[in-house]
């Protein structure tokens, strides 16, 4: 008798026993007898399903291929991409998304890798270093005299001799040539150095947008703020993206990347800060006052769903570095019933495609077999579902058509009889 005849036979009875309770303990005698001794007890390597056409009609068909675990088996399946996913919230009109990473991030490179000279501007200071006659015991002897000047708020620099020039907006060779042009027309010696020796016009933003405390991605920002903003300054040395990461001490955790959004005018530029990093774009010079936003990929969770025949079933979280086995997930806590779970019955269920499931098959009665487990990756979605034992289903029936049979008894016609 296969284990359908038995449920089938089982339910029968019980209808018998709710119309006739008379039968008493005779038939129920009967009913442990028959389903005891009704052949040997087969274990199948099969899943269950729904009993009853009321559960399964209607339902999503999927198709699963039962494959015995093998150490050739778990060398191939060990090879399948662990593959992390976004969530993609939207604009919360609509359901959200799980994308890809790069779908994340969405690279939008700039075209241009050349911002120019630089131009002096308001706050920035100059040294000139010019050579005067200086009067002395022996007569006159010429010396080098330097001092600074400051960009005024109107753009212009006040230097001794010639008065207010304008100076904001020029790079330092239209600037040098502009103070010559000054310095002959007042007839003074136009021998002159001019550099740029502090830089505070211009700037370079960088800021972290975290969606809460643990995702800050800047170890030099507070992390008592939602959004922290550094600045450097864009100085006349050219200066690139990697290089303002670094001065921020910008890090990603192990298997993990985030969106580098780098605003330039009216355009916005996307990259991937894990890219950046490990040097896979060609260096991308920084413009004056861009701005570099740093946005945290909301990563969705990454578990395994622990089911069956346990002792309570539960969510295993995963880990991209350490990449856990699946012994690991069946022995992390109390996992097996030490008396209803079936250990030759362990499946590792994991998606192949829509519709299609492949469940892995480990028969750890032989405690040996446990060392394919140590070598099992697991991977975000995976099922690791435990058959029951094949008598735990049938005690299970006994104990409701017991249960059953007690609410149809009277209690005074036990007292008569």
């Amino acid at each position: 008798m296969n284990i359908k005849t038995r449920y089938v036979f089982i339910r029968y009875l019980l209808y018998v026993i709710l119309l006739i309770p008379r039968f008493k303990f005779y038939l129920l005698l009967s009913i442990s007898i028959i389903v005891n001794n009704c052949g040997t007890v087969y274990v199948p390597q099969t899943l269950p399903e729904g009993r009853g056409i009321s559960r399964s009609e209607g339902q999503e068909k999927i198709n699963i291929s039962v494959i015995p675990l093998t150490n050739k088996i778990i060398v191939k399946i060990n090879e399948d991409n662990y593959v992390r996913r976004v969530i993609d919230a939207g604009d919360l009109s609509s359901a959200a998304k799980l994308i890809s990473v790069d779908q994340a991030i969405n690279e939008k490179l700039p075209s241009s890798n050349e911002p120019g000279p630089y131009k002096v501007g308001i706050g920035d200071q100059l040294t000139i270093s010019q050579m005067i006659n200086v009067k002395d015991e022996t007569g006159f002897s010429k010396r080098i005299a330097a001092r600074q000047i400051s960009i005024a708020d109107d753009g212009f620099a006040s230097i001794i001799g010639i008065g207010r020039i304008p100076l904001a907006g020029l790079t330092q060779f239209e600037a040098e040539d502009l103070l010559y042009e000054r310095l002959v027309m007042e007839e003074i010696n136009p021998e002159f150095e001019l550099f740029i020796s502090i830089f505070n016009s211009q700037k370079i933003y960088i800021t972290n947008n975290q969606e809460n405390g643990n995702n800050n991605l800047i170890s030099n920002a507070s992390s008592t703020t939602d959004t922290n903003i550094m600045e450097f300054p864009y100085t006349n040395s050219p200066i690139y993206i990697n290089e303002i990461l670094a001065k921020a001490k910008v890090f990603l955790p192990k298997g993990q990347d985030a969106q580098l959004e780098l605003i330039r005018s009216n355009e916005v530029y996307r990259l991937s800060i894990r890219k950046v990093i490990e040097g896979k774009y060609k260096k991308i010079r920084l413009f004056p006052d861009d701005r570099i936003i740093i946005n945290s990929l909301p990563y969705r969770p990454e578990t395994v769903v622990i089911t069956g025949e346990v002792m309570a079933p539960r969510l295993y979280d995963l880990s991209p570095s350490e990449r856990k086995t699946l012994s690991e997930a069946l022995y992390s806590d109390q996992t097996f019933n030490q008396v209803s779970s079936d250990t030759s019955q362990i499946y590792l269920l994991r998606q192949q495609n829509q519709n299609n499931v492949t469940a892995y098959h480990l028969d750890a009665s032989n405690p040996g077999r446990l060392i394919l487990a140590n070598r099992l990756e697991l991977r975000p979605g995976d099922i690791i579902f435990i058959a029951p034992q094949p008598i735990t289903n049938y005690n299970r029936a006994l104990m409701q058509i017991f249960g059953a049979y007690a609410m149809t008894i009277d209690p005074k016609s036990v007292a008569t009889d």
